[in-house]
C-alpha cells in the first residue's frame, strides 16, 4: 500500500532570543534539530535502540518536549515542558483505529471518514466522521485537555529502521 509523505515547511530557520518571564531562552527552529545526530550523541535520556518502538518513540517525544522549540508560526511553545509524557494504551488504541480508517477510506484529515472503517463514527451512531475527542473518549480515555497530530508516511505498515524519526523532523515542520 503506497502512500505519500505529508510535508509542509514553512518555517523561519533562525534560532532567536526571547523574554519569558523575564528569562533569556534561546528558541530553537526545528530545522536545527537532528534527532539523529542527538540520538548518536546520547542527548535523548532513556532512549535505547533496542526498546519496543514505542518506548523510543517516547524517549524522542519528551526529548522534544524538554526544548523550547520555535512554532511554525514565529511564536514559541510554553515549554520547555515540565514533565515527560507516560505511554497510554487507550490513546494508541484510538489512534489505531484512527490510521486505520485512514489507510482504508483513503481520508486523510483529523475529522474520521464517517464510514464503517471508522469504528467510533459506527460506534456512537454518528451521522458524520468522529472527531479527535471522540475517539479517545470512545476507546476510554478520560481527559481535561488534548490534542492531536497525524501524518502520511511512505510506505505501510513496515517502516526502514529509523524512517519514523525523519517523519518526526518533518511532523516537526508541518503547519497543520
Amino acid at each position: 500500500d503506497s502512500q505519500t509523505t505529508h510535508t509542509q515547511q514553512n518555517v523561519n530557520t533562525n534560532s532567536s532570543t526571547t523574554t519569558n518571564s523575564g528569562t533569556d531562552t534561546t528558541l530553537l527552529s526545528p530545522s536545527d534539530i537532528n534527532l539523529t545526530k542527538d540520538i548518536q550523541e546520547g542527548k535523548i535520556s532513556n532512549y535505547d535502540p533496542h526498546d519496543p518502538i514505542e518506548d523510543q518513540y517516547l524517549s524522542v517525544v519528551n526529548y522534544l518536549r524538554s526544548l523550547a522549540i520555535k512554532c511554525n508560526d514565529d511564536t514559541a511553545l510554553e515549554g520547555p515542558a515540565g514533565s515527560d509524557l507516560d505511554w497510554n494504551n487507550l490513546l494508541e488504541e484510538s489512534s489505531k483505529e484512527h490510521s486505520e480508517d485512514m489507510r482504508l477510506s483513503e481520508h486523510y484529515d483529523h475529522v474520521g471518514s464517517g464510514t464503517s472503517s471508522d469504528k467510533t463514527a459506527v460506534g456512537l451512531g454518528l451521522s458524520k466522521g468522529s472527531s479527535p475527542f471522540e475517539r479517545m473518549t470512545f476507546n476510554g480515555y478520560d481527559f481535561t485537555t488534548a490534542s492531536e497530530n497525524i501524518a502520511k508516511v511512505a510506505r505501510y505498515p513496515e517502516l526502514e529502521e529509523n524512517e519514523w524519526l525523519n517523519i518526526m523532523q518533518e511532523w516537526m515542520k508541518s503547519d497543520e
